[in-house]
């Protein structure tokens, strides 16, 4: 099958993963285990959790950053996280967090990657992982090994990320077979915007005179972000 949009054709770029149930779902569960443990709530959180929802958008990302959240705080948010993959960023620096909240983070990203592996691609592409967490590194009493760990495991997580994301565009657009140069610059286009690398699509033509394939033009593009530095060099995992 051969398909190419034409110039004028609306083009669907890379789609939300989360929404804002996902967000009350959190805030839900968050809440439910803090209070089934006894542990104070963390106000300042909630309230941020809370414009958080009030503001809508689909974007996966969730700040923490000095909400004074303790260790015993910080290990319910993250199993509240546990219960549905929907979360792609997380920044909690700036509260009192240490190797109790590191070693709970950890858990959660090594059960990420079990799941990404055990489940097809396809049958994922509605969850986001957590491919970034911000910690304070320097102020945090954990070993600098765990701390790689969880830099290495978000890596992981968020090359997934961006590859589903390429999938849900390929798949939106009616997942052709062959590509041609018209509809592979318009992939190129919804997924980076002006940053079309032009060689490497005149490339990938010529290589393939008739069209190109979906794994050829993916590879290409994770090549291209890891180049450009917006996705970390990954060894064999």
């Amino acid at each position: 099958m051969f398909r190419a949009l034409s110039g004028g054709a609306r083009w669907s770029g890379p789609s939300a993963v989360v929404s804002t149930l996902d967000f009350q779902r959190i805030s839900a569960v968050w809440l439910s285990l803090l209070q089934a443990d006894g542990i104070p709530l963390p106000t300042v959180a909630l309230r941020e959790l809370d414009r958080r929802i009030a503001e809508g958008g689909n974007k996966s990302k969730l700040s923490f950053r000095k909400c004074r959240l303790s260790d015993a705080q910080a290990i319910k948010l993250i199993e509240a996280l546990a219960m549905k993959p929907s979360i792609s960023k997380l920044d909690l620096t700036g509260n009192d967090i240490g190797e109790a909240t590191i070693a709970v983070l950890i858990r959660l990203l090594k059960g990420q990657l079990k799941l990404l592996r055990s489940v097809p691609l396809d049958e994922r592409l509605e969850v986001a992982f957590l491919g970034q967490v911000l910690l304070d590194a320097g102020r945090l009493s954990v070993s600098d090994n765990k701390l790689r760990l969880v830099v290495a495991l978000t890596d992981c997580l968020k090359y997934v990320n961006v590859q589903s994301a390429i999938r849900r565009v390929w798949l939106s657009n009616g997942a052709p077979e062959l590509m041609d140069q018209l509809f592979v610059e318009s992939f190129w286009a919804a997924m980076f915007g002006g940053l079309l690398d032009k060689e490497v699509v005149t490339m990938l033509l010529s290589r393939s005179p008739a069209g190109v394939v979906y794994e050829e033009l993916e590879s290409a593009m994770l090549a291209f972000k890891v180049r450009k530095k917006m996705l970390p060099r990954l060894a064999d995992w």
